[in-house]
């Protein structure tokens, strides 16, 4: 995803929060609270099954996540970070974007 983005001037950050800052928020937050117990576990989890016995096809993230991500750059949801890289200080219309994208 920050391949994607992050060329426009959307800054993508994945971190991983440390388990003690997770059980922090937890005693704040509801939903955090309800996951904590997942932290730390490692979990496979696999559509194989689903594809062999139902016949599914899945469609590429590419085509599920990205549209969804820009509907929500369109709809004013998500903001350019303004104070990261070049690209962050180019001025690039939505358009400019979709256009590339196709």
């Amino acid at each position: 995803v920050g391949e994607e983005f992050n060329q426009y001037g959307y800054g993508v950050k994945a971190r991983e929060l440390p388990d003690w800052m997770v059980s922090m928020v937890a005693l704040v937050d509801r939903e955090v609270r309800e996951a904590k117990p997942l932290v730390g576990v490692d979990m496979e989890i696999s559509n194989e099954r689903v594809r062999k016995e139902l016949g599914m096809k899945f469609r590429p993230l590419r085509e599920t996540l990205f549209p969804m991500i820009y509907d929500l750059i369109a709809l004013g949801r998500i903001k350019k970070d303004r104070t990261k890289g070049v690209a962050a200080k180019r001025k690039t219309t939505l358009e400019q974007i979709m256009d590339e994208d196709s």
